[in-house]
């Protein structure tokens, strides 16, 4: 790496640190941040169905890498709304494209104050193609929806780390 490269990416770093910039998931003299310490006092509700399951398994795995803590804070619960819509359609009017819209409006709330201190939405749209074969087609889809769950649940926890990102920011 060249010197004006190099003092480039010191210069870079400082610039931000001065603007108030610091890492969501920084380490802070722990094994883990301030944020991940929120998350694992975070309960997830039970969802509903088949697909509800699914983000609440990944949000387990998202939120809780170190395991939950016995006395919860807050309860994340969510509502889930799929939408399958057919794209391109063959001379013989079968479809061969479908996009899958999988939407959820989330809310977190808090035990100790029993009320809603967060709430957002937020969804994703993925395309898998439908084959002659059924089975292949069922497959392709189930495919798009846990691709579909795992951006969704990602976007949660980005969302819930900017919360309480936000939150140690004020208390700093």
């Amino acid at each position: 790496m060249s010197l004006s490269r190099f003092i480039f990416v010191v210069a870079s770093v400082f610039l931000l640190e001065a603007c108030g910039f610091r890492p969501l998931y920084g380490l802070k003299g722990s094994d883990f941040s301030a944020v991940e310490r929120e998350f694992a006092l975070i309960e997830i509700s039970q969802m509903r169905d088949w697909v509800g399951q699914q983000l609440h398994n990944r949000l387990e795995h998202l939120l809780h890498p170190h395991g939950q803590t016995d006395t919860p804070r807050y309860r994340l619960s969510a509502e889930l709304a799929e939408t399958r819509i057919s794209l391109s359609v063959s001379k013989t009017a079968l479809a061969t494209r479908a996009n899958l819209i999988i939407s959820t409006n989330f809310n977190l709330a808090s035990l100790v104050y029993g009320k809603k201190i967060f709430t957002s939405s937020s969804s994703s749209s993925v395309s898998y193609n439908v084959l002659n074969s059924e089975f292949g087609t069922l497959i392709a889809e189930k495919d798009a929806r846990a691709r579909a769950i795992r951006e969704i649940a990602e976007e949660i926890k980005l969302r819930l780390g900017a919360y309480f990102g936000g939150r140690q920011g004020e208390s700093s």
